[in-house]
């Protein structure tokens, strides 16, 4: 799953959250959506490549109308991500129970530290 850990249990594996965190973009701007629907940022590709500066609350016209795009572009979207298909495959003998699985992986995403919102980490 991007963004982060998810969960699993008897249905499979499944996102945290209804809603993941996106880049949309166009030509010029990137706009950073939170899992709240809601965008965090905002920024000029080609001024701004690095991306350190997030021109949200800036009054300068063409900014406000990147915004409005981008604004009406998320509302247009599903309010639930799709999850994955999961079909459960019958075990291979090496394979641990199932409930030991899950306690395991559980337990990892209980005691992995924190990242920040937008950061995806492979381990």
């Amino acid at each position: 799953m991007c963004f982060g850990a998810g969960t699993l249990d008897e249905q499979g594996a499944r996102p945290r959250s209804d809603f993941g965190p996106r880049l949309i973009r166009d030509k010029r701007y990137n706009a950073w959506v939170s899992i709240n629907r809601k965008i965090a940022r905002l920024h000029n590709s080609a001024a701004d490549p690095p991306e350190k500066e997030s021109l949200l609350g800036r009054n300068e016209q063409e900014h406000q109308q990147a915004l409005a795009r981008f604004t009406q572009t998320v509302d247009s979207l599903p309010r639930k991500d799709s999850h994955p298909l999961y079909v459960p495959r019958a075990p291979n003998p090496s394979d641990r129970g199932r409930q030991e699985s899950i306690e395991r992986l559980n337990y990892f995403y209980a005691t992995s530290k924190p990242h920040a919102h937008f950061t995806s980490v492979i381990r």
